[in-house]
């Protein structure tokens, strides 16, 4: 057998796998909110990120594309998901 890396609990990698695991799922569900056109659940779930999206990237049609909005709303939503669970892993390692 191989040998066996051990990480402590506070390493670097250990914190950027958790920010990317949970920033995928952030993008996901926003992909599947946007898919199932449901805007309440966005307002409820994604709140921080659609205000964010809503006061930095313009909707209009000669200022902005609503694929330029969407693309945005998405980012900042995986942004927003890997902030909280970021805040949840501390949470569980004070524990």
């Amino acid at each position: 057998m191989g040998e066996i890396i051990w990480l402590p609990a506070y390493s670097e990698f250990a914190m950027k796998k958790w920010a990317v695991i949970w920033g995928t799922l952030g993008a996901g569900w926003m992909l599947l909110l946007l898919w199932a056109r449901s805007p309440r659940l966005v307002l409820l779930t994604n709140y921080p990120a659609l205000w964010l999206t809503a006061s930095l990237v313009p909707i209009h049609p000669l200022h902005g594309s609503a694929f330029t909005f969407y693309t945005a709303l998405v980012l900042n939503s995986a942004i927003q998901w890997a902030v909280i669970g970021l805040l949840v892993r501390a949470i569980f390692q004070r524990r």
